[in-house]
């Protein structure tokens, strides 16, 4: 009877998303419909990492080790765009290893929003 109810509580094939073995990382596609070019940064756990610079008008695919985010804290994205003193700070996000954040930079930068995938 044991048997059963401890076979139901094991972990997925993989391990947890968390698991700080796990070397999947996480996916950001930035969509710039800014005119500016837009430099990203990824905060997590009060540490700023570069992720990249997009072209006003495009989109860019990164790549952010999962090492760098913060399962407590969680990751936080601020965008820089160059020529202008105004940036975006985005909401907290918690990604899993392997999930796809989209951050959507807007013409009207206040407007920008993340989500995840």
């Amino acid at each position: 009877m044991w048997g059963a109810l401890a076979s139901g509580c094991r972990a997925r094939e993989g391990g947890s998303p968390f698991d700080r073995r796990s070397n999947t990382p996480v996916r950001i596609q930035v969509d710039n419909h800014n005119f500016l070019n837009v430099t990203v940064y990824a905060n997590a756990g009060g540490v700023s990492h570069r992720v990249g610079e997009v072209i006003g008008k495009s989109s860019e695919s990164f790549s952010l080790d999962p090492g760098k985010i913060s399962i407590v804290s969680g990751l936080r994205f601020r965008v820089e765009p160059i020529g202008s003193n105004r940036n975006f700070l985005s909401e907290i996000v918690f990604p899993d290893r392997g999930s796809t954040v989209v951050l959507t930079v807007a013409a009207e930068l206040r407007l920008s929003y993340v989500i995840l995938r």
